[in-house]
């Protein structure tokens, strides 16, 4: 019991830290793409990164992503939480790399 409430505590600060490099990744995008003379690197998003839907998904939809993982903890907890630390580290890496390329 004790073990799964430290557990969901873990899985709550690594869904809020995800959430919050998803803003900072939005602005860093923002900022580099659209008023820099930089490309997009993800495919996914290079068409779109210009646009409101660069907004809306990044803002609104991995938010609610964000919720509903919290919503079934129950199930990523035990299945997922790995992956979902290893999501974290990465985007960390990311944020990182983008900040000491281009902001130090």
């Amino acid at each position: 019991m004790v073990r799964d409430k430290y557990q969901s505590q873990g899985l709550f600060w690594l869904l809020i830290l995800i959430g919050l490099l998803n803003v900072l990744d939005f602005f860093a995008s923002w900022d580099l793409i659209v008023h820099g003379a930089h490309q997009e690197g993800n495919p996914l998003l290079a068409g779109v990164v210009d646009t409101f839907y660069f907004a809306l998904l990044k803002l609104v939809m991995v938010p609610l992503a964000l919720a509903f993982l919290w919503r079934v903890r129950h199930i990523v907890i035990p299945r997922y939480l790995r992956l979902v630390q290893f999501t974290c580290g990465v985007y960390t890496a990311l944020m990182l790399y983008t900040w000491l390329s281009f902001y130090a």
